[in-house]
């Protein structure tokens, strides 16, 4: 800046001792002077100094200058009431109180119409608006605080941000674009986020223009009471609304705006509480917990989804579930396709496939169900295990191999196989003591048995004993019945086999009756079987319709025969009557020749025999 006055001195020397100023001089001295009316400045009496701004509207409008020293082509610092937004177009100006730098680049601004202050920025649209760096895009306005600047970012450890440091500069707060982080010249030091009273620290972002919680750390609540006037406190407590990731894994927690998806099932869904874990390479879940509703589930049900591999106990589960140790079932079923919902009332997955279930009863005992072929909602008791050792079971039992089992009035282990020649077994449908299939309507080429009084007429029925040879055949199925039980040792089996031969051969050393295979197969070989071994066997029961047609044929013979005597009976009879008469009239010939006899005696005058008149005689 070029001053044009005179300094001090010079101007005092115009006015030393014995000169006398011209009027120049006066001049010089009343410009040098600072003038109210033509400089701005003012001092009212009463008032403090008041500065009038140089220029008109569409300038500056400066009131001080600020200089390091005259001489520099312009001031350092200056104070405008109407600075440039953008120092490069004078036309852009707002009215306010600045604070401008010598590029006329406003440091700090006072909006004169909003009262915003502006920290780099003339066009302060937040209460107290901070720019470090020029703005692009667009920001937005009537913020209480808002700062703009080139900021490090915290991802690849770039720590330039806003910072808040204790007086020793050893530890502080930072606030980067993208993260808080702690500052000082401590290595190590704790970033604390600390609310207050029971409030709680609350992390969450802006969706819609409304608050989406996803992080909450709350203080200890209070929980029941002891009974003895102190309230329990539950631990502090972290509530994750949203998703949270686990190195490369994924918790999520479900909300409206996520899908917990996997290929092939289909999971709760997004119901508020619920809580998915999931693979962070492809997403695809692999444990599901928390609430789930539905037709599926009672309101507010709590349940645990997981896919893969589970193990307990172990850390290469081969199944679904791998269990190293005991299970302890603090319900009463298993089943598959079916539940009971929080009314206890079954519920079906999907009432059109089969349903299976296990209870376990509060009496020891258990019992397995099925539902019905139709309907497919309605159970069936299978099998129940009880306590005292009985197994009942509603239907068939079919048992493919060997079938033990302890006879306890024997108190020996029996086994039952399939019928076979080589074993000498007879648990088969050749046995059967139930009803026989015998329905007229399965049956083709029927005939009568001929002769079958005849045929039975050459069997004997005879009482006998078996020989040593029929006790060992009769024994030779023990080894293949009868086990010492579960466990036992071969020598615990021979032993008890010897035990059980020699019991069934006293047994088998009675009297017996019975027929004879050869003479049975001679006239009824339908009746015989022959072994492998060659022995022949009779089935008894087949001998029954033989029997039964040998009764028609002696009970046709017996009706003829009857029918015979019928005839001769009558016959008899008919000749006992015609006897009877023709006695008869022989009687009464012989009392008519006697009384002819007395008519002849008469006659010739003999006396009456017996001494009668002849009228006692006739009269009789």
């Amino acid at each position: 800046m070029n001053i044009k006055t005179k300094n001090r001195v010079d101007l005092k020397a115009y006015f030393d001792k014995g000169k006398k100023p011209s009027q120049d001089d006066f001049r010089e001295l009343i410009d040098a002077t600072v003038n109210q009316a033509d400089d701005g400045l003012s001092k009212p009496p009463n008032d403090p100094l008041s500065i009038q701004a140089t220029g008109d509207a569409t300038g500056p409008l400066k009131v001080i200058n600020f200089y390091r020293n005259f001489k520099d082509p312009g001031p350092a610092w200056s104070i405008s009431l109407n600075p440039p937004v953008d120092p490069k177009d004078t036309k852009s100006r707002k009215p306010g109180f600045g604070i401008c730098d010598a590029g006329d680049k406003c440091r700090l601004f006072i909006d004169g119409s909003s009262g915003n202050i502006g920290i780099g920025t003339v066009d302060a649209k937040n209460t107290l608006d901070v720019q470090s760096a020029d703005r692009t895009s667009t920001h937005p306005t009537n913020r209480a605080l808002y700062v703009t600047g080139d900021l490090g970012d915290l991802k690849v450890g770039e720590k330039k941000g806003i910072e808040f440091r204790h007086s020793n500069g050893t530890q502080g707060i930072g606030f980067g674009y993208n993260g808080i982080y702690a500052t000082g010249s401590d290595a190590s030091q704790n970033l604390i986020l600390a609310a207050r009273g029971t409030g709680s620290v609350v992390a969450g972002y802006y969706k819609d223009s409304a608050f989406k919680e996803t992080i909450r750390i709350s203080p200890p609540a209070e929980g029941q009471s002891t009974g003895t006037g102190t309230k329990l406190l539950r631990n502090q407590r972290l509530t994750v609304k949203g998703d949270l990731d686990l190195g490369n894994s994924a918790l999520y927690f479900t909300d409206p705006d996520h899908t917990c998806a996997v290929a092939g099932i289909t999971p709760p869904g997004n119901v508020p509480g619920c809580a998915a874990i999931e693979n962070a390479k492809d997403f695809s879940s692999l444990m599901i917990l928390g609430r789930q509703t539905g037709a599926n589930s009672a309101v507010g049900e709590r349940v645990v989804t997981m896919w893969d591999r589970v193990g307990i106990g172990i850390s290469d589960p081969k199944a679904k579930l791998e269990v190293a140790g005991n299970v302890l079932l603090g319900g009463q079923f298993i089943s598959r396709n079916a539940y009971l919902d929080a009314s206890n009332v079954w519920q079906f997955k999907d009432p059109g496939k089969l349903s299976t279930a296990i209870l376990f009863n509060d009496t020891g005992s258990f019992t397995f169900y099925a539902t019905k072929e139709t309907p497919k909602t309605e159970w069936r008791e299978l099998m129940t295990l009880r306590n005292n050792g009985e197994v009942v079971i509603e239907g068939n039992l079919f048992v493919k191999g060997k079938l033990n089992f302890y006879w306890a009035d024997h108190k020996q282990w029996k086994r039952v196989g399939d019928y076979s020649e080589k074993t000498g077994t007879y648990a088969s449908s050749k046995l059967d003591a139930g009803p026989s299939v015998s329905d007229t309507r399965l049956k083709t080429d029927l005939h009568p048995i001929p002769s079958a009084l005849a045929k039975v007429s050459q069997l004997r029925g005879v009482t006998f004993r078996w020989n040593e040879l029929g006790l060992q055949h009769l024994t030779r199925d023990i080894e293949a019945t009868l086990t010492a039980g579960p466990g036992a040792t071969g020598e615990e089996n021979r032993k008890l086999w010897q035990e059980e031969r020699a019991k069934r051969c006293q047994e088998h050393s009675m009297p017996r009756v019975g027929v004879l295979a050869q003479e049975v197969e001679a006239v009824l070989p339908e009746a015989v079987t022959t072994g492998a071994d060659g022995y022949k066997s009779v089935n008894y029961y087949e001998l029954i319709p033989l029997v039964i047609e040998a009764l028609k044929e002696e009970d046709k013979i017996s009706q003829e025969q009857a029918r015979t005597i019928a005839r001769q009976q009558t016959e008899i009879q008919r000749l006992t009557a015609a006897s009877q008469a023709a006695q008869k009239q022989l009687g009464e010939l012989h009392e008519i020749k006697r009384k002819l006899v007395y008519l002849e005696a008469a006659r010739d005058g003999f006396p009456a025999p017996e001494g009668n008149t002849l009228r006692e005689q006739l009269s009789k």
